[in-house]
């Protein structure tokens, strides 16, 4: 069973959002935020994760752990937003040549694209597969 998580990107103005906060819209959609990021989540989610929350604090039995807790958001909200700085720059690097890049060509003498063709090769033991 697949349990990745689709993304949907929304176009974001450059002029008025910045990595962080991209970053942080990012992780505010993510399962785990009202949990650990916002705390906002209902008692009985915590309940599932044995501990609870007493208004921004949270407990594993009698132990406070919100330091620890605060330490680990970030720590993903750092990567959250190197990644996102390093995603933005490799865009921005790519982004004059994107239209090129949507229209791909083969070189001279090669089959065009879509071309269906028959495949075969020799497999490990001998066997031969044609495709």
């Amino acid at each position: 069973d697949d349990q990745r998580r689709e993304v949907h990107h929304a176009a974001v103005d450059r002029g008025t959002t910045s990595d962080e906060e991209f970053a942080r819209q990012l992780l505010s959609i993510q399962r785990g935020h009202s949990l650990w990021v916002s705390k906002t989540a209902e008692p009985e989610d915590y309940e599932e994760h044995g501990c609870r929350r007493e208004g921004q604090q949270i407990f594993v039995g009698e132990q406070d752990v919100t330091e620890a807790l605060e330490w680990m958001v970030q720590s993903v909200v750092q990567v959250a937003v190197v990644s996102t700085e390093l995603w933005r720059e490799c865009y921005e690097r790519l982004q004059p040549n994107l239209e090129e890049l949507l229209k791909p060509k083969v070189p001279e003498g090669c089959f065009e694209l879509n071309t269906r063709v028959e495949v075969s090769w020799t497999m490990g033991q001998g066997s031969r597969a044609t495709v």
